[in-house]
């Protein structure tokens, strides 16, 4: 047996084992060892807790959020909670996917910056659109308009909206002209294309004496009558070629025709209604344009001309006792200080106006109520003998057929403008007009044809020059003023007093006479077409104990407009159609407003397309008259530099306004008005040869003027 190696109790060597034992020794030992000794401790990591200084990191910032848990972070694009430690964080920040999200952040960021600055430049033109349209409803100066943006500026200046509004001139005009208004001719002129309209012509003279041919459009849109300016021009010259080209002109710029034109309404002047060579006797080529002469401007005229049949005297006195008080302080103040003398109330003397008795009736009113004093002012003025034209006056004063002619001016002007303002409304009345000149020819002849004569249902055509007719003198109604004085006249004895008095009762049964044939041969009592716009009445359209043949004549005239058959049908059906309790709603609505629920229903729309035409035709040419009034209240004194293709546009604009009810702070900003809004808004609109040959042409320089708005 073989000696293991090793040392001896002496501490001598001895022979060791083999290899293979000594590490089977070893292990043994070893694992002795591990046995008896502990096993030493884990490695300790410290844990990395949020740092704020991580959020202004560059690498960081833009996807790095602090969560609750002081130890975690949140990546807000890939939206992960991640360890905190700066190493994974950046480990993080080079992945792929994280790479990915934050090139999606950025592309969404500048989408909403660009959105975000849109919103914010539309906002900036909407205000700027605002200020003009303040400015066309208030008709304010454009120069003037930068210092009140500068000073609103000042006023608010954390406003980032107001702190990017400029506002010059140029600007102002191009606005006006090339973006509202051209989206207003827009927005009507696809009203238009299907309407069936009434014209509404006229020219005038303006302060600037140029001449400017007025047209206007009337036709009914969703229940409500509109008035749409068609176009305002400066003409060359006024004869019936001119107008009928430029009018012609001005229906193609709206892409219309004569076929969309039923109604010419007009005043009565021969270059307008003349027979032969007219503006109207070119239209009337057309056999399904009819004419209607302006009822107001006829009413006028029947007072003109009666009032011709008085002592002209009387007209004159009128006149000159305003021009005695007119321009003299001194006497003004003799009128104040005798009015407050015998206590009656303060009045200044009222301006007539020439040739238009029916304008004189305030000024004859006027006169009446201050008599007494004004009596009293002339009688001293004949004293003092310092005025030829105070003793003239006086004489009148003491004459009194004077207050006689007057009161029964007083009287019947009342009647006459009773009758004219009934007319006076844009509303519809249309269907009015023919019952109404009939009352209005009635009450006239009641006052000098004999009663038994009144109840005739042809009173127009009464012969009013045979005495038989007529009432006898003293029994003509004179009104009951002028019939007082006439009796305290009477009580005076003087030689020719009687002769005087039968006189007085021959001119006004003059003035009568001339007012009833007047009346007559202005209004046309025999026009069937009118009499027919009794079916608009609602009261009618639905019952049909009131139905007679109506339409015939209208359906006639207007040939190619309308289907007959349909129209017939849909009128025969109408009566039936609705229950009673609605005929009783339907009754509660206003006549625009019937037709406009009655064409809701497919079954009657015909039969509303021929009332819609029927309710634009226009019973006086007021809207024409209101017209004339914005532009002189556009083109003053101190803006007559404006040119005609800038008035066209403030006045298409106030227009709008007022057809939409609405003013400069709720009209609706339209997308197309925005789209308008850019660099192209400062060119110039081409005109064709065409247009330079019949318009005037306007050369001047907008910087001619200071005082020039365009």
């Amino acid at each position: 047996m073989k000696k293991e190696s090793g040392f001896d109790n002496n501490g001598t060597a001895t022979p060791g084992p083999s290899k293979i034992n000594i590490n089977c020794d070893i292990k043994n030992t070893s694992s002795i060892d591990n046995n008896m000794i502990s096993p030493s401790p884990r490695k300790k990591f410290r844990k990395n807790t949020f740092r704020d200084a991580w959020l202004q990191d560059p690498d960081f910032a833009l996807w790095l959020q602090k969560c609750e848990d002081p130890y975690k972070a949140r990546c807000i694009v890939c939206k992960k909670t991640l360890i905190t430690g700066k190493s994974t964080l950046q480990k993080h920040n080079r992945t792929l996917l994280h790479k990915r999200n934050m090139k999606g952040k950025k592309n969404e960021e500048e989408g909403v910056v660009k959105k975000s600055s849109t919103f914010i430049s539309e906002n900036i033109k909407e205000a700027e659109l605002r200020f003009c349209l303040d400015i066309v409803e208030h008709c304010k100066s454009f120069n003037s308009f930068d210092h009140i943006v500068r000073m609103i500026q000042t006023a608010l200046p954390d406003s980032n909206i107001i702190k990017n509004v400029s506002f010059k001139r140029t600007k102002i005009s191009s606005i006006i002209k090339n973006v509202i208004n051209k989206s207003v001719i827009s927005e009507t002129t696809k009203i238009l294309q299907n309407k069936l309209l009434s014209v509404l012509i006229d020219e005038s003279t303006d302060i600037s004496e140029t001449k400017n041919l007025c047209i206007l459009s009337r036709y009914i849109h969703e229940g409500k009558i509109q008035t749409y300016l068609l176009d305002l021009v400066y003409i060359k010259d006024t004869t019936s070629k001119h107008l009928y080209e430029c009018f012609l002109q001005s229906l193609e710029k709206h892409n219309l025709s004569l076929k969309n034109i039923v109604v010419v309404p007009i005043d009565n002047t021969n270059i307008m209604l003349g027979k032969y060579n007219s503006l109207i006797s070119c239209l009337l080529k057309d056999k399904e344009i009819d004419v209607f002469p302006c009822i107001c401007h006829s009413m006028h005229l029947i007072a003109c001309r009666a009032c011709e049949c008085l002592p002209t005297y009387v007209e004159e006195f009128v006149h000159s006792i305003y021009s005695y008080f007119s321009k003299n302080p001194k006497r003004q103040n003799i009128l104040e200080s005798t009015q407050n003398l015998i206590k009656v109330a303060r009045q200044k003397v009222i301006q007539p106006s020439a040739n238009r008795w029916l304008a004189l009736l305030e000024c004859i009113k006027n006169i009446l109520t201050q008599w007494t004093v004004l009596f009293s002012i002339f009688a001293e003025a004949n004293i003092e003998k310092k005025s030829a034209i105070a003793k003239k006056i006086f004489h009148n004063f003491k004459c009194p057929y004077t207050k006689a002619y007057l009161q029964f001016l007083n009287y019947i002007l009342r009647l006459i403008t009773d009758f004219n303002m009934l007319f006076q409304s844009s509303e519809i009345l249309i269907h009015c007009l023919l019952p109404e000149c009939f009352r209005f020819l009635r009450c006239l002849g009641g006052h000098f044809i004999k009663p038994n004569y009144m109840e005739a249902p042809n009173l127009h055509e009464i012969d009013i020059y045979d005495e038989n007719n007529i009432r006898p003198l003293e029994e003509i109604i004179i009104g009951e003023e002028a019939l007082i004085t006439l009796k305290e006249t009477k009580n005076i004895n003087t030689k020719d007093n009687n002769k005087k008095i039968l006189e007085f009762y021959v001119n006004i049964k003059k003035f009568y006479q001339c007012a009833f044939e007047n009346t007559v041969k202005k209004i046309s009592f025999g026009d069937q077409i009118l009499n027919s716009l009794e079916f608009l009445n609602p009261n009618i359209a639905l019952n049909i104990k009131n139905h007679k043949n109506q339409l015939n004549l209208i359906l006639e005239k207007f040939k190619s407009k309308f289907n007959t058959y349909d129209v017939k049908d849909e009128w025969h059906l109408l009566p039936f159609y609705f229950s009673q309790e609605e005929k009783e709603k339907l009754l509660q609505l206003n006549i625009s407003e019937f037709w406009d629920e009655v064409g809701k229903i497919y079954k009657f729309q015909n039969i509303a397309k021929v009332a819609n035409l029927c309710l634009s035709l226009p019973h006086s040419n007021i809207d024409m008259e209101r017209c004339f009034s914005i532009i002189a209240e556009i083109k003053t004194k101190d803006r007559n530099r404006l040119k005609p293709e800038m008035i066209s546009a403030l006045t298409r604009i106030k227009l709008d306004l007022e057809n939409k009810n609405t003013n400069c702070m709720n009209y609706e900003i339209t997308d197309e008005m925005l789209q308008l809004f850019n660099s192209n808004m400062y060119k110039r609109e081409y005109v064709s040869k065409e247009s330079v040959e019949i318009r005037l042409s306007d050369k001047r320089d907008d910087s001619a003027s200071e005082h020039s708005d365009n």
